[in-house]
């Protein structure tokens, strides 16, 4: 050891001051140039704190002490995880040593297993997650990457469970509990699973990481919404069959057969509102997330404007509902179901985050506004199928116009 710099480098590094260790380690470096414990400590503090050149005093730890593990668990921990590191490939070799010249670590198995659960090996992961605990079933690294490894692998139920003795290893750390939320949200128990992600925020506030999978537990926790979520954000195999249904009814409705007009009126609906609804369900999802104070905080403002419009959309159709009801008594629902097919998707269009052009957007505005006028007119003049044919026009072009534009980072003015 190099005396009492060492100590106190030691000690920072305990309580996580990786610079001011850092600097302790290097007044240590003076009297003893070439410890390998000074070296090695250096060498992870440095990482810690984001400085450069950490990889470099590794390799002079290994230099100082070929056959001690420290020095190689201090390089391969460097050029995973220092600020030039992400050489996993180059790690792992030099982990796997470490764990050769000192097998009772079950730290070293700790970081040989994130750089393999980094490279994508999950299983491997887990299985060196596990020679670790059983030298010491305590150690929470371990048992978190561990859990972690489970939850990527699919093994939801077995991810769970050891994310509940990652949890009782420490119940005060954040990482426990975010753990045990993403697993149980896998586990389609949402509401359990928000429970340790807001206790996993209140322990950790910021982590972007925790933010997102707590918006998702609670956009999930409505069975028929989480049911809508699975299928509906499947835009593939979701857009192959209401176009598909939409062209057919199209294609019907132009024949003067009665019953094949609205059968077709029917495809053409449901087409439509399949196409329509793909788009609206993720706002739909946080407007019930807006209910929540704490969930309110959480959402983009980008999303909160979303939400509101589409809600603000459901009422606009629900008041419709109403007057058609009082102006047409037993005609109001079938002239109006179009209208509340339609009406919530076009004002989720309009603020979605797939923004077009200003002039675009202005242009759907102002179609917006004058065909709620029209549809007025429409439903007080002329017939069913003549509105049914004309909606059908107008979300086609929207529909076509959506989706050749493509994902725009423009807002709407």
């Amino acid at each position: 050891m190099s005396g009492s710099a060492y100590d106190r480098g030691l000690a920072a590094y305990r309580l996580q001051r990786w610079k001011l260790a850092a600097a302790e380690l290097r007044n240590a470096l003076a009297e003893k140039p070439n410890d390998p414990d000074t070296l090695g400590l250096l060498a992870l503090s440095m990482s810690e704190a984001g400085e450069r050149g950490a990889i470099e005093v590794g390799q002079q730890a290994v230099a100082a002490a070929p056959d001690y593990g420290f020095a190689h668990y201090a390089l391969a921990w460097a050029m995973a995880y220092g600020p030039n590191g992400a050489r996993y490939k180059e790690a792992q070799p030099i982990a796997e040593e470490a764990i050769r010249l000192l097998p009772s670590r079950p730290g070293y198995y700790r970081l040989l297993a994130g750089i393999q659960f980094d490279q994508g090996n999950h299983a491997g992961a887990v299985a060196t997650a596990e020679r670790g605990l059983a030298i010491d079933p305590t150690h929470f690294g371990c048992a978190e990457i561990r859990s972690h490894a489970m939850l990527r692998l699919g093994q939801h139920a077995e991810a769970e469970e050891a994310a509940r003795e990652v949890l009782a290893l420490n119940p005060d750390d954040h990482r426990g509990h975010a753990m045990r939320g993403r697993s149980l949200l896998k586990l389609d128990r949402p509401h359990e699973a928000a429970e340790h992600l807001r206790e996993a925020l209140r322990l950790n506030p910021g982590d972007l990481e925790i933010i997102s999978n707590l918006v998702e537990a609670m956009r999930v926790r409505n069975p028929t919404l989480r049911a809508m979520l699975r299928w509906l954000l499947r835009k593939g195999a979701t857009h192959t069959i209401g176009t598909v249904a939409f062209l057919i009814g199209l294609y019907v409705t132009i024949g003067m057969d009665d019953v094949l007009r609205m059968l077709g009126v029917v495809a053409m609906a449901g087409g439509g509102l399949l196409l329509l609804t793909s788009y609206a369900v993720q706002p739909l999802a946080n407007a019930l997330v807006v209910l929540d104070p704490l969930g309110r905080r959480l959402l983009t403002p980008r999303e909160r404007f979303d939400a509101a419009l589409l809600a603000t959309g459901i009422v606009y159709a629900i008041i419709f509902l109403i007057a058609s009801l009082a102006i047409w008594p037993g005609e109001g629902v079938p002239r109006t179901l179009p209208l509340l097919a339609v009406m919530p998707a076009v004002g989720n269009a309009l603020a979605s985050e797939h923004a077009r052009p200003r002039w675009l957007w202005w242009t759907a505005a102002a179609l917006l506004l004058v065909g709620a006028v029209a549809w007025m007119i429409c439903y007080a003049r002329l017939g069913f199928e003549v509105c049914a044919v004309s909606l059908t026009a107008v979300v086609a072009i929207g529909v076509l116009a959506y989706r050749w534009r493509g994902p725009f980072k423009l807002s709407p003015p």
